[in-house]
């Protein structure tokens, strides 16, 4: 399905001079807490500043669209003539799960950047700022183009490259399960020695106790294994990690009221 976009034009834009796009390029608008908000900002020629396209969080899935694909828009400096662009209504100073919790926003993004890549034939990779310099195709952050003339540093170093490109190749955004104490089947309890201990309800090998790390390592008490929580298509999966026993998985599975199975 194609994201609706609400034109907002800006004025601030002009010829690629005949430039064919090669990157697709990310940044936060540090300020702007809607695309609506932030077309009228880009919408006065005083501005002297503009982005093709602009992103929040509204369930609806539709952006802002200042500058049509086939123009410049004033963004990132000596990249603007072969760069489309994308402000998310956002900070580079978000955490990990400050982007987690706009899961509206990453699937529009998601979905942009699928639509730009089709139209311009763009690989759906993350460059390197080296590799964007040296004219390969893909997708970057604005930080990734500092030898372009300009010296910002958004979207920042927690920006979910990876989730957004998965989006981009057809996945979804769902926000996974947050790791450890949110998942119904683990159980905290007291524990005199720091950190926190949990209890895992495994249906073939009965409890198993943990100890949490940071980061949401864990390790099996006792013994140096390590273990951690992951999401998989929006399934929460306990992937173990076991030195005797290689990998292991464990899925979730309702029906067992808080209890995880061996996966088939």
């Amino acid at each position: 399905m194609a994201l609706k976009r609400v034109w907002i034009r800006s004025p601030n834009q002009s010829s690629r001079g005949g430039s064919g796009v090669r990157l697709i390029v990310i940044h936060t608008a540090e300020g702007a807490s809607t695309f609506q908000e932030l077309g009228n900002f880009f919408a006065s020629s005083s501005a002297q500043v503009s982005s093709h396209v602009g992103i929040d969080n509204n369930p609806s899935l539709t952006i802002g669209e200042y500058v049509k694909r086939s123009e410049k828009a004033w963004c990132q400096a000596n990249a603007n003539p072969f760069s489309v662009c994308v402000e998310l209504c956002a900070f580079a100073a978000w955490t990990p799960a400050q982007w987690d919790a706009h899961p509206n926003m990453l699937e529009a993004c998601g979905r942009w950047i699928r639509e730009e890549a089709n139209h311009y034939g763009i690989p759906l990779v993350k460059l390197t700022a080296s590799q964007a310099q040296n004219g390969s195709r893909g997708i970057v952050g604005h930080a990734d183009l500092g030898w372009a003339g300009n010296d910002h540093w958004d979207p920042g170093g927690n920006f979910p490259y990876a989730k957004v490109i998965a989006i981009a190749k057809g996945g979804s955004s769902s926000k996974p399960a947050p790791v450890w104490g949110a998942l119904p089947f683990i159980t905290a309890q007291e524990d005199l020695m720091s950190p926190p201990e949990y209890v895992i309800n495994d249906v073939a090998n009965g409890s198993r106790k943990f100890a949490c790390y940071a980061s949401g390592l864990v390790r099996r008490m006792p013994g140096p294994e390590f273990q951690h929580v992951r999401d998989e298509l929006g399934v929460p999966v306990i992937e173990i990690r076991d030195a005797e026993e290689g990998e292991r998985y464990f899925n979730y599975d309702q029906a067992l009221r808080g209890q995880v199975k061996e996966r088939d």
